[in-house]
Order: C-alpha cells, then sequence, then structure tokens
C-alpha cells in the first residue's frame, strides 16, 4: 500500500504542475485580450464615426448625427468632383518616398555610430543621444517661421524641398531613438563573424546589421508615411501652388472661413483613409511583432512588457497566497519602473505641446495653456517673432531638464521586451 502512494503521489504532482503554471498565463492572456478589445474599440469607433458622417448632409450631421434614416453618396461625389485626387496623392506619395527613404538611412547611419564607435570623452555619446531626445520636445508650431524663413533664403518655397527637408528633421529624434534601443542589445557574435570574414566597416553596417533590422524599418516606414501623409502645417505653410496640393491640404479645402462643409470633409477624410490602412493591412505581418514589444505608447509598450515578463515571479507569489490585485500592482507593476518613466515623459510632453485640442476646445483665459500662451504673438495680420522665440525657449527649458534627467530611463523602456533578430 506504501509502495503504491509513494508512485502515484510523484504522478499527481508532475500532472498538477502543468496546471498551475498555465495559470499565471491564463490570467496575463485574459487581461491581454481585454485591454486588446478595448484598444480596438478606442481606435474604431473615430473611424467609423468618420465612415457613417460621411453618407449624411450637413443639416443631419449638425441637428442629429445620430439619424441614419437619410443616407446618401452626395458627398462623396462632391469630394470627387472638387478635389483633383490623383495629383493629391502623386504629391503626397513624393514627398512621403523622398523624405522617408532618406530619414531612416540617415538614422540607422546616426544610431549606429551612436552605439559603435568609441567615444574619448564618454560624455559626447550621452550629449549626442540627449540631443536627438531632446528633438521630440521641439513642437512643430515653434518650428514653422524659422522653417519658412530658412526656406525664403534658399529659394526653396513652393518646392518639394521645402517639405522633405523638414519631413527628414523631424523624422530624425523618434528613428534615431528607436534604432538604437535595437542596436544596444543587437548580438555582438554576428558582427564579431561577420568582421573575422573580412567584413568592412560598410558591408558590416549595411549587409550584415541593417537587413536584420527588418521588422524596425518596417515600423519606422509605415509611422513615417502615416506622418507624412497626415501632415500639415508644414504644408499649408510652405506650399503656394495649387498643382502641389497634398491629401491634408486638399481635405482642408472644403472648410472655409465661416462655413464648413461637414459631409464633404468626412467623404475626402475617408478616401483619405483608405490607403492608409491598406498600407496597414499589406504590412502587419512584419509591423505587428515590434509594434507590441518596442513602440512608446502605453497599451503597446506595457503588452510587449507583460508578454516577455518571466513567469516565475507571478508564479511564486501566487504560491505565497498573493491575488489578481497584489500580483498586478503589488509584484508586477513596479517592476516596470522603465516603461512607466518612459510613458509619463512622452505623455507629458505630449500635454505640454498639444496645440489643436487646445485652440478648438478652450475660450476662458484662465486655461491658457502653454502652446496657446506662445501663440498669442501671432495675430492675423502680424506675428511679433522675437517676442515668439523667446517664449518658444522658455518653453523648451522644463521639457529639456525633463529629458536630461530621465533620458536613461527612457532609452531602457523603449527597449524593454523587445525581439532581436
Amino acid at each position: 500500500m506504501s509502495s503504491t502512494l509513494s508512485t502515484t503521489a510523484p504522478r499527481l504532482a508532475r500532472r498538477d504542475a502543468p496546471t498551475q503554471e498555465r495559470r499565471p498565463r491564463r490570467r496575463r492572456l485574459g487581461v491581454a485580450a481585454i485591454v486588446a478589445y478595448l484598444v480596438t474599440f478606442v481606435l474604431i469607433l473615430p473611424m467609423a464615426w468618420v465612415v457613417l458622417l460621411s453618407f449624411q448632409s450637413n443639416d443631419n450631421i449638425l441637428r442629429d448625427p445620430l439619424n441614419f434614416s437619410h443616407l446618401s453618396w452626395a458627398n462623396y461625389s462632391t469630394a470627387m468632383s472638387t478635389l483633383n485626387l490623383m495629383t493629391m496623392y502623386k504629391n503626397t506619395l513624393i514627398l512621403a518616398i523622398v523624405s522617408v527613404s532618406v530619414g531612416v538611412v540617415i538614422s540607422f547611419m546616426a544610431a549606429y555610430a551612436l552605439t559603435r564607435m568609441v567615444f574619448r570623452r564618454p560624455g559626447l555619446q550621452k550629449s549626442l543621444r540627449f540631443y536627438f531626445l531632446a528633438g521630440l520636445a521641439i513642437p512643430v508650431y515653434i518650428l514653422l517661421f524659422p522653417v519658412y524663413k530658412l526656406n525664403i533664403e534658399l529659394g526653396l518655397y513652393g518646392t518639394y524641398a521645402a517639405l522633405i527637408l523638414p519631413y527628414i528633421a523631424t523624422q530624425l529624434p523618434f528613428n534615431v531613438l528607436l534604432f538604437t534601443g535595437f542596436l544596444t542589445d543587437f548580438p555582438g557574435e554576428i558582427e564579431e563573424a561577420a568582421i573575422i570574414d573580412g567584413a568592412g566597416l560598410f558591408t558590416l553596417s549595411w549587409r550584415v546589421v541593417f537587413p536584420l533590422m527588418r521588422p524596425v524599418i518596417a515600423t519606422l516606414l509605415i509611422l513615417n508615411i502615416i506622418y507624412v501623409w497626415n501632415e500639415f502645417p508644414f504644408a499649408v505653410t510652405l506650399i503656394n501652388n495649387p498643382a502641389m496640393t497634398t491629401i491634408s491640404l486638399g481635405v482642408s479645402q472644403f472648410q472655409g472661413f465661416w462655413t464648413v462643409d461637414y459631409g464633404a470633409m468626412m467623404a475626402s477624410a475617408t478616401l483619405v483613409l483608405l490607403p492608409q490602412l491598406a498600407l496597414y493591412g499589406i504590412f502587419a505581418a512584419l509591423i505587428l511583432p515590434y509594434i507590441a514589444t518596442q513602440l512608446p505608447f502605453n497599451v503597446l509598450l506595457f503588452t510587449g512588457f507583460l508578454t516577455d515578463f518571466p513567469g516565475e515571479i507571478e508564479e511564486a507569489a501566487i504560491i505565497d497566497g498573493a491575488g489578481l490585485f497584489t500580483l498586478s500592482w503589488r509584484v508586477v507593476f513596479p517592476l516596470m519602473r522603465p516603461v512607466i518613466a518612459t510613458l509619463l515623459i512622452l505623455n507629458i510632453i505630449y500635454v505640454w505641446n498639444e496645440f489643436p485640442f487646445a485652440v478648438t476646445l478652450i475660450n476662458n483665459p484662465a486655461m491658457t495653456t502653454i502652446s496657446l500662451g506662445v501663440s498669442q504673438f501671432q495675430g492675423f495680420w502680424t506675428v511679433d517673432y522675437g517676442a515668439m522665440m523667446a517664449s518658444a525657449t522658455l518653453v523648451l527649458l522644463p521639457q529639456l531638464a525633463l529629458y536630461g534627467i530621465f533620458q536613461r530611463y527612457v532609452v531602457a523602456g523603449m527597449t524593454f521586451g523587445a525581439v532581436k533578430g
């Protein structure tokens, strides 16, 4: 009898062990699924709302937007007859292909130098990395006048180069940050093997390392193309030729000084969205694995961290009697400091520099934000450029200080849970 019990107990223990190991994994998957559904709903709702409004008349949109009994294609007819879509798509594609391609190449070279070069002064490498990080803190509306002035002086105003150069410059900070995060943890054995085989610097960087960065490159290509596709401030400031109208400028044609054709605007916005959705659909298989583990956007970054979080830590906490609340908030959450620091800094910078929502939704002077305050030096006919640049400098100082203090957390948070190779 005792021998039977002694042989049966290990079998039962082995049967129960996989079940106990699966429980934390199932809980994480359940939480991740709920979050994924919520994020999907939040993302789809605005697009679905735009599409539904595109089939309604202006009166219905203003009076009863939830009434879908009178839907028609009239807005699409207006949009197609008003907009020269082929010219708009051609101009936007030229700008996107040239600026994004050049921006990715320059970003990779800069990131490779930052992570592979040996600097005589250790502080120089940190200063250069901080320089690129600080580029994320500069709001676009502060750059408009300096860029406009430079284009006038260089004779580029009203040309493709007038937009391509600032597009490349605004892409560099995020691109370099993402490339740097990948290259920091890139397996050194691969480069050592290539050097032993006689590979030079060019061959090592462009024929060995660069091809292995397909997920990063695909992610940056998609995000930067979408940015150029939707960019408006630079386009409306630096383009004065109707033949060079971009997608974003074309959609704005339905908004006059006193009236807005909301139906036609929603229809044109839907036509603008279709190529972007198609682009995401085609390259989703390439970019989603990397997006889920690298992008500094709240849910995506948390999901990437939790996907590769060591299950042994949670299992030990469960054995000690931790419930779901204790497990998530007192065990897992404190271990996510780099991710939390990254999200806090990037989201604070976004709110600090946000302008469109603030200028649209705030009408009380007592609620003026930083971005609204800087814009007060720009009147309808005149602009006090000196005061605007001085106020912009004052606005930048707290952001640069924040980046300087927490930059190592930002870089660490960008690479947490990253899939390498």
